[in-house]
């Protein structure tokens, strides 16, 4: 599910920075944001280049820490809500076999079953099955839903609509 972090500059064992620079390095992709007595502009600007969503510097009113984390927390759903999409997505595409990816593609460009027959040398008949295969495992009823489904898809992840 959706996770975040609360991190100050100084905590007992390894500093915010560090830790989030370890995070980064991991690929670990988590929003976070850091509260500190102890921060400096320096800090603030490392901070923020290395993806920390807000930086709070103490003492800090009660609605500013409320809004950081709501805004963290929107930021680490939105992030879940992505992967399970590209988890979902991924899966789908996994089902397909080449010949079907050919015809997906295809079918997203609005050719027609006559067209695509042309272009990969077979009968529409034959475009026909795999039509429908692509609508089955790629979990849609028609081309217009799997066309909505790609649109999706390429909105949150442009240029990544195929395997790979």
């Amino acid at each position: 599910g959706p996770v975040c972090a609360v991190l100050d500059l100084r905590m007992p064992e390894i500093s915010g920075l560090e830790l989030q620079k370890q995070l980064v390095d991991e690929g670990v992709d988590i929003p976070l944001f850091f509260l500190s007595a102890h921060g400096d502009i320096p800090a603030a600007v490392n901070a923020m280049q290395l993806g920390a969503a807000d930086f709070l510097q103490k003492p800090f009113k009660p609605q500013d820490f409320l809004d950081a984390v709501n805004k963290v927390m929107r930021i680490a759903r939105e992030r879940y809500v992505h992967r399970v999409q590209q988890a979902t997505w991924q899966q789908r595409i996994g089902k397909l076999s080449a010949r079907e990816i050919e015809i997906l593609e295809a079918m997203k460009d609005g050719l027609t079953s006559k067209e695509i027959a042309r272009l990969h040398g077979i009968s529409p008949k034959t475009v026909d099955v795999h039509r429908a295969n692509v609508l089955r495992k790629m979990d849609v009823g028609t081309t217009a839903e799997l066309q909505r489904l790609i649109g999706r898809q390429e909105a949150i992840a442009p240029g990544r609509n195929r395997q790979g």
